[in-house]
């Protein structure tokens, strides 16, 4: 099992890793990648033409910094092609809770155009238009419209709880695929 030490930033390495990433990637077989989150986006990129497998945790400070990018050109570094990747990212915090005062300080310009109401962003559709420049095709990029912070009975949120609790997603590749 290999964890991310997760600290918001762009960092994504190679697995086994031991040491601060929000992201993993293995061309190994039978090699589990685990990333613990709450608000933020865990994104799973698989190429089944190279077998590369990667989870990679995005909160804001990620996306700013391009970590989904930044993934693609490590899974491009070792073989694979964009269009092939396909990406399916998780539950995460919602348009309708992604409140960001201040965003003018953090946020880039080309980030207002995902604005949904004043200091309101659509972190769900940054990804997708993120990933698309990266060169996944729009019919790889998978993104669960579920809002952690709005469904109280099936996620945490670190939001709307204040808690330590965290969700964990996992990826696999098993030795064998059908």
């Amino acid at each position: 099992v290999n964890r991310c030490w997760q600290k918001h930033t762009d960092i994504v390495e190679e697995a086994p890793f031991d040491g601060t990433a929000d992201g993993l990637y293995t061309q190994k077989a039978n090699m589990l990648l685990t990333n613990r989150h709450a608000d933020c986006q865990v994104a799973i990129f698989w190429d089944p033409k190279t077998k590369l497998l990667a989870g990679v945790h995005a909160g804001w400070r990620g996306q700013v910094s391009q970590i989904y990018t930044k993934t693609v050109h490590k899974l491009k570094a070792k073989g694979a092609k964009p269009e092939n990747i396909l990406v399916g990212i998780s539950p995460s915090l919602g348009a309708c809770h992604g409140e960001f005062k201040g965003w003018q300080e953090y946020f880039p310009n080309s980030y207002e155009p995902f604005q949904v109401k004043e200091n309101y962003f659509d972190l769900k559709a940054i990804a997708k238009d993120e990933l698309e420049k990266a060169g996944i095709h729009p019919r790889h990029i998978s993104i669960a419209p579920q809002c952690t912070f709005a469904d109280e009975k099936r996620f945490h949120s670190y939001r709307r709880d204040k808690t330590e609790e965290r969700l964990v997603t996992v990826c696999y590749c098993p030795a064998r695929l059908p």
